[in-house]
This record gives C-alpha cells, sequence and structure tokens, in this order.
C-alpha cells in the first residue's frame, strides 16, 4: 500500500466514521448503555437498529 493509497483511507475513515456523527453517536449510545435503566432488551434492540441504519 502506498502513501496515497493510505491518506485516500484515512480520510474515507474520516468522512464516514467522523464527519457523519458515527462517532459522536457511538459515544451517545455507550454513555446510554452504562445507566442502569437502560440495560433491558427492548433498549438494546432500539439501539441495535438505530445504528445499523
Amino acid at each position: 500500500m502506498n502513501i496515497a493509497s493510505t491518506l485516500n483511507k484515512i480520510k474515507l475513515f474520516e468522512e464516514l466514521v467522523i464527519e457523519s456523527g458515527f462517532k459522536r453517536d457511538a459515544i451517545d449510545y455507550h454513555q446510554s448503555i452504562q445507566q442502569a435503566h437502560n440495560r433491558n432488551l427492548t433498549f438494546m434492540k432500539d439501539l441495535s437498529e438505530t445504528i445499523i441504519l
């Protein structure tokens, strides 16, 4: 893999994960799961469906 290819992959990652808001959403979902009242199966199912979309 050459330098240009690596830079393109980094740019694509930044667009898909960071700029799209997925990173922010994943952090928020992780914090939601940490809370005791959100540890039921319905909440987890809704959360996983949101992440997939």
